[in-house]
C-alpha cells in the first residue's frame, strides 16, 4: 500500500475536520501487519 500525500496532510493538520479520524487510521496501517510505504512524490509533496 502506498500512502497518498492528502493523507498525510490531513493526518499533520489538528485543525483539519478529518484530523482525528486520518490520524487514527494512519497509526493503524502503520503498525499493522500489512507493508506500507510513502513514495518520493507524496513525500516532497508533504513537506
Amino acid at each position: 500500500m502506498l500512502i497518498d500525500a492528502s493523507v498525510l496532510l490531513y493526518a499533520a493538520d489538528s485543525a483539519n475536520p478529518s484530523h482525528e479520524r486520518v490520524a487514527t487510521w494512519l497509526e493503524g496501517v502503520l503498525n499493522g501487519p500489512r507493508r506500507v510505504g510513502f513514495a518520493w512524490p507524496s513525500i516532497t509533496a508533504f513537506l
